[in-house]
């Protein structure tokens, strides 16, 4: 045998076929782009029902809007309204006591008796 055959290196290579790290290598290339086939679909998932989940909220938030601004504007009419009432009543309600004086003070001391009456104190 020459010098040459002794420094020769007979040790399998992972590039040579049928070789136990070859097959060792091609099941994790094979275990690596399944796990990353894996991830790649439940994070386009994931994502996926985020920008659903952010539409569905933003819809939500200007649904929830229009009805606060169209309950403000209720509640402000009906308070505008209201007020009118009251203007109409006092100024019926002057009208009255400056027409009858005498029977105002009378209906006065009257609804002032019947409230006595109903709040009194039972000993």
């Amino acid at each position: 045998m020459s010098d040459d055959d002794h420094h020769r290196d007979t040790t399998p290579h992972a590039a040579d076929p049928g070789t136990p790290l070859a097959a060792a290598r091609e099941r994790f290339t094979r275990v690596a782009d399944e796990l990353r086939g894996r991830y790649e679909r439940a994070t386009g998932g994931l994502q996926g029902k985020a920008k659903e989940a952010r539409r569905e909220l933003r819809h939500s938030a200007r649904k929830a809007r229009a009805h606060y601004d169209d309950a403000g504007e209720r509640l402000r009419m009906s308070y505008d309204r209201a007020q009118d009432r009251a203007g109409e009543w006092s100024d019926d309600l002057n009208g009255f006591v400056q027409e009858h004086p005498g029977r105002a003070v009378l209906l006065a001391a009257g609804v002032g008796f019947l409230v006595g009456l109903l709040f009194r104190r039972r000993d």
